[in-house]
């Protein structure tokens, strides 16, 4: 009895719970979950959105010139300049063009783990980058194309895809782009990631646009968060900030959602429920989940980078790269600093991803940056420098995955299959690949089936 009771009086049956009825309820404010809301919106739906912090758009950070105000992409950093993109872009009113960041004219190469200057370290020769990314993209093009709509694997997984990408690139000749990709897929260490990660987070349509980077800059708005500025506006009062879930009832025919808002909580009742956040298992509290949905969702484990401003007006704009031993000679070693570079703005600030596998709080983080860059300090490599940290973005839950046997019995498979149970849809990296352009041709997809 009390634990009816207890149902009874979270959906609000017995509080007197405002009750309003809506389409669709999205949880989750980042790139997945407000492309889906304004999709929807566009088609006639009546849509909610429930994010926990104050602001959308998660990882779009930016940092901005104090005097000038010049913006800095330091998160989404680059986007794909095809249809989908385009499409969302101009539906914001939103111009994206050549993104060209500071060129450093010097640059260190060092082990932020020992705090030395790898003085013999030669980084790949551009044409053989660019011969290296040719050929990484017709493997993927011929072998493992279906990779790019999601993460479609056949049954059984190709054994290519579940080796270390250490082995695919000595198979197939691949070493050059591996600093590169290390710095574009970051927080992995590269050379022991899984194959099937390293091109689902970085395939065809990524590389077409690391090309281009090369020749023509990036296709992005001059700050990505223009992106969500005018998606706030348009979306309006359907996002709820600063609100989270408490309770998900779902059946067949619709679902219950109970949300603790900072104006007291509100009882939704809907058509579907799309989860728009990681599906790490702790995001689920409160959720009616099958022992099937528990058991998936258990399995996944998250990444995390953070991206720490600091000002160094000593250093006199080096650019700082991460380097390592042995076959990370040429990738930076986990957990710690992956890269340090200049913003070239007016207070000789400097950008540091910082990553791990697995969480780290930010005091975490901050620490051991600081202990890797005051050994580089005493090494004598960086000159005496405060280092002070002006901002900190913490991109946690980041790059779910799960281990090699969890994929060779079928993970993926049932959990693309959870799509459409108990009027519940998944949209976001995880289902994607870690990439707004990749997210959105995803989401895109599965619109005909929210729309149903």
């Amino acid at each position: 009895m009390k634990n009816l009771l207890s149902t009874f009086l979270l959906l609000g049956g017995a509080t007197g719970l405002q009750t309003i009825k809506k389409d669709v309820v999205i949880v989750g404010g980042g790139s997945s979950g407000i492309y889906t809301g304004i999709s929807l919106m566009d088609k006639g739906k009546d849509v909610v959105i429930i994010e926990k912090s104050d602001i959308i758009g998660s990882h779009a950070n930016t940092y901005y010139d104090p005097v000038s105000k010049t913006p800095r992409n330091v998160g989404v950093q680059s986007l794909h300049n095809v249809s989908v993109v385009r499409d969302y872009l101009t539906r914001l009113n939103v111009t994206a063009g050549p993104y060209i960041s500071y060129n450093a004219q010097t640059t260190l190469n060092v082990d932020y783990m020992t705090g030395l200057e790898e003085q013999n370290y030669t980084a790949p020769n551009i044409s053989a980058v660019v011969a290296g990314w040719e050929a990484f993209r017709s493997i993927i093009q011929e072998k493992y194309g279906y990779l790019e709509d999601g993460f479609f694997l056949p049954d059984p997984a190709p054994k290519e895809l579940l080796m270390p990408f250490s082995e695919f690139s000595n198979k197939y000749g691949l070493d050059a782009i591996l600093p590169s990709l290390a710095t574009v897929i970051e927080p992995v260490e590269v050379w022991k990631e899984s194959t099937l990660y390293v091109i689902k987070n970085f395939g065809i349509e990524s590389i077409d646009s690391q090309l281009a980077f090369a020749t023509s800059g990036g296709f992005v708005p001059r700050d990505v968060n223009d992106i969500y500025f005018s998606a706030a506006k348009i979306l309006g009062s359907r996002v709820l900030l600063n609100s989270t879930v408490q309770s998900v009832k779902r059946s067949n025919d619709g679902v219950t959602v109970v949300v603790k808002t900072p104006t007291g909580r509100i009882c939704y009742e809907a058509d579907k429920i799309i989860m728009a956040a990681p599906p790490l298992i702790r995001n689920f509290a409160g959720w009616d989940l099958s022992s099937n949905e528990a058991q998936l969702f258990s399995k996944f484990q998250s990444k995390n980078t953070h991206i720490g401003i600091t000002r160094n007006p000593e250093w006199n704009n080096v650019n700082i790269n991460g380097v390592g031993p042995g076959y990370a000679s040429t990738t930076a070693r986990l957990p710690g600093t992956v890269s340090t570079t200049p913003t070239g703005f007016s207070d000789s600030s400097y950008y540091s991803y910082i990553c791990f596998i697995g969480e780290a709080s930010v005091q975490h983080a901050q620490t051991l940056y600081q202990s890797e860059i005051k050994k580089l300090i005493v090494n004598g490599v960086l000159p005496e420098s405060k280092n002070e940290i002006v901002e900190w973005f913490n991109h946690n839950q980041y790059m779910n995955y799960v281990s090699n046997d969890d994929i060779k019995a079928g993970f993926y498979t049932k959990l693309n299959n959870l799509q459409g149970t108990s009027s519940t849809y998944y949209v976001g990296a995880a289902w994607a690949g870690q990439d707004s352009s990749y997210i959105w041709g995803a989401c895109k997809r599965l619109l005909p089936k929210l729309l149903a």
